[in-house]
């Protein structure tokens, strides 16, 4: 079996332990940034961290362990929230690649074979420093590659919005102009980060330039992360989203929770989900009627166009509530997409644990692993944050398993 860990975010593999050790020499130094991570811990997650106490207190390491690693069930802000400690006491540098080497040799010494692992540009670079960021990573990496039984591949995640994920997708074309060996090391670019307010339809431009650019020069595999945080929204709005991505012609997406949890999993939920994402996902709806109909959609079309009117009148929110006619709505949707996506061999990246976490399932059957098994969607397997979640690739592959397993046994 080939361990290829192919949706895994490079310093998210950083365990409680190595943040306690990068932490006790230089958390003084890091005190501003410290004291960032304990006010966005408090606003999140109900209270504020002591951190000093990671190192002067006797016990230290247990608290960092229970402030930093998702243990239960939480959402994307109370991840983003334990996340910040890595953010905080690793800050990126064009100079110093100490933690890069460091968490690339641990992964090697895992087992893996192919370690794809996502990094970013950080927001306050110039285009001089990313240039320098960009050579130093590679330069690494290449020479672990000659050294280590694994390779290790990188993938840049963009930031959400438009104008720095253009600015930095261009850093990334130029260097690899300049430097064309590192073109078989830098194999994708990733959309990443919270989703809110981002909907697919906004990266329509820029991915067609990638698209564009990937047709001159050897390609850059497109990865977007889509379905994976949608609290303010519906299950039947995060679905349209999950096809809006794929319809956008990447290669693989990743998360896509939104398509395979079982709507039964939000039962007696409420979401006040905005106008204009429930109307958007009203028209969306009757513009590809006829491509939803001929793979068998069987929606109560009166009942949509009811709604429709009415909203195309009224600017009020639309409460979701998981009603069974909400959850059959749910159901043939994601069933009609799910469809689609296996005849037009789409890949879904799985991360089993993450997405049991963030998307708070209560119960295996609801996993969206079962759903991707019982439809025949292509997969493929991640650990994600392995350090935050508290996984290996190892673990993780049983995990998925499992759940594969668990499914055939409701189709039985």
């Amino acid at each position: 079996m080939l361990n290829q860990d192919l949706h895994v975010h490079l310093h998210g593999c950083l365990k409680a332990e190595d943040l306690w050790t990068i932490g006790k020499d230089n958390y003084k130094n890091q005190a501003q940034q410290l004291d960032w991570y304990a006010d966005e811990f408090s606003k999140h997650c109900g209270y504020k961290p002591d951190y000093q106490n990671y190192w002067r207190s006797e016990n230290g390491l247990s608290l960092l362990k229970k402030d930093f690693e998702m243990l239960e069930s939480g959402n994307f802000s109370q991840f983003q929230a334990k996340f910040n400690l890595i953010i905080a006491l690793c800050p990126l540098s064009f100079e110093n690649f100490y933690v890069q080497e460091k968490i690339i040799r641990q992964q090697a010494a895992s087992g893996l074979n192919l370690f794809e692992a996502r990094t970013l540009i950080p927001f306050s670079f110039t285009s001089d420093q990313a240039y320098r960021y960009l050579k130093g990573l590679c330069q690494l990496v290449s020479n672990l590659n000659s050294e280590l039984p694994m390779e290790t591949r990188l993938v840049f995640s963009l930031f959400r919005q438009n104008h720095l994920a253009l600015k930095h997708y261009l850093w990334i074309k130029d260097f690899l102009f300049h430097h064309p060996v590192y073109t078989n090391l830098i194999s994708g670019i990733d959309f990443a980060y919270d989703e809110k307010g981002f909907p697919p339809s906004s990266k329509i431009n820029l991915i067609q330039k990638i698209k564009q650019d990937n047709l001159k020069s050897k390609p850059l595999k497109i990865l977007y992360h889509v379905g994976e945080s949608f609290e303010d929204k519906g299950l039947l709005s995060a679905t349209r989203w999950v096809f809006e991505a794929f319809l956008l012609g990447v290669d693989r997406l990743g998360h896509a929770i939104a398509l395979g949890v079982d709507p039964e999993n939000y039962q007696n939920i409420k979401v006040e989900e905005a106008h204009d994402e429930y109307f958007q996902t009203l028209k969306f709806l009757f513009n590809n009627r006829n491509l939803l109909f001929e793979y068998g959609f069987t929606a109560d079309w009166q009942m949509l166009t009811e709604e429709k009117d009415f909203f195309s009148k009224n600017q009020s929110s639309k409460i979701i509530s998981y009603t069974d006619n909400y959850k059959a709505l749910c159901r043939d949707f994601q069933r009609v997409v799910g469809r689609i996506l296996k005849e037009k061999r789409a890949i879904i990246e799985c991360c089993p644990t993450s997405n049991k976490r963030l998307a708070q399932i209560k119960y295996p059957k609801f996993h969206p692993i079962l759903f991707f098994a019982k439809n025949k969607i292509s997969t493929v397997l991640g650990t994600d944050d392995p350090g935050v979640f508290c996984v290996t690739y190892e673990s993780e592959y049983s995990y998925k398993k499992s759940l594969e397993e668990l499914s055939f046994s409701f189709t039985a």
